[in-house]
């Protein structure tokens, strides 16, 4: 009876067992992700945020885009944590018109990456 038990769980996952524990490290950043985020939805700044050329803190600063401003994510990038907030980098596209802290317009040739732990 053990055999067809051993049959059953894998006609049941499709696949042979998978280690739980690498099952939990893969799904374990989503879920303790501090807002969903998800590519072609438009998401708010909390507050004002650095955009950089891309997913790092190493990255080049480009501008700081305001509180409040709309943006669009275009792409989920890397995940990090960073002033205790897990989440992922995303690279993001603004309404047109919106202005950043300078009150220049984004330029539209640009990617703009910032981390999605302030965007909500």
């Amino acid at each position: 009876s053990h055999t067809t038990h051993e049959q059953k769980d894998s006609l049941y996952t499709g696949s042979p067992m998978r280690d739980p524990y690498d099952e939990f490290t893969r799904l374990l950043p989503e879920l303790i992700t501090k807002t969903k985020l998800e590519e072609g939805k438009f998401y708010v700044l909390e507050d004002n945020l650095k955009m950089r050329s891309g997913p790092n803190l190493s990255d080049e600063k480009l501008t700081t885009a305001l509180k409040g401003t709309k943006a669009k994510i275009l792409k989920c990038g890397r995940y990090e944590i960073i002033d205790s907030i897990h989440s992922r980098w995303v690279q993001v596209e603004f309404e047109s018109g919106a202005k950043d802290k300078d009150g220049k317009s984004f330029d539209a040739k640009k990617s703009y990456w910032c981390f999605g732990g302030y965007l909500k």
